[in-house]
């Protein structure tokens, strides 16, 4: 009985070893995923467009150009797949609680783009869900490319800052 409890042990702490080692695989893969980065989604139909941050950690932050935002998460599925989950609060005339987005993600190297299919599901604050997306959405993402300001000199005319020395009232003196 003695040697049944210490070999019961011994699996146990190999299934544990075996569970973090697919753990730090899994983190591994979201790390070095082609999905991190900076995504812009176009204005489509009722869809306002959105930027959408894929942190190497596991983390995402999405920005609609109506000015609301989404926190989520997100984990490599597969060199080029991932899947998502985040969620929006609404307190307006139409909605107050919860959105969550379910989002499955494909990158395509050949375009350097993500297409997405998703989901939505609101929420009420008591947790109550009151409607769930009946069909699945799709968008495609491209990356926003990284620019210098000498690839934006043209579009401003050229113009360059002027720095305006700071006032202090403190230091000036009636006389």
């Amino acid at each position: 009985s003695v040697i049944a409890l210490a070999a019961l042990c011994l699996m146990l702490a190999g299934s544990g070893a075996m569970v973090a080692q697919v753990m730090a695989q899994d983190a591994a893969s979201t790390a070095e995923s082609p999905i991190v980065g900076v995504w812009v989604a176009p204005s489509e139909g009722e869809e306002s467009g959105s930027i959408t941050s894929f942190s190497a950690d596991g983390t995402l932050v999405d920005h609609e150009a109506d000015g609301t935002f989404a926190l989520g998460a997100w984990e490599a599925t597969g060199p080029t797949s991932a899947i998502a989950t985040f969620v929006f609060f609404a307190n307006d005339a139409e909605f107050t609680g919860s959105i969550t987005i379910r989002a499955s993600l494909a990158y395509d190297e050949a375009t350097d783009s993500i297409s997405a299919s998703y989901d939505a599901t609101g929420v009420l604050p008591d947790g109550v869900v009151v409607w769930e997306s009946d069909e699945l959405s799709t968008t495609n993402l491209t990356r926003l490319p990284v620019q210098g300001p000498e690839l934006s000199a043209g579009l401003t005319g050229g113009s360059s800052m002027v720095r305006i020395p700071p006032t202090h009232p403190a230091t000036t003196t009636a006389h």
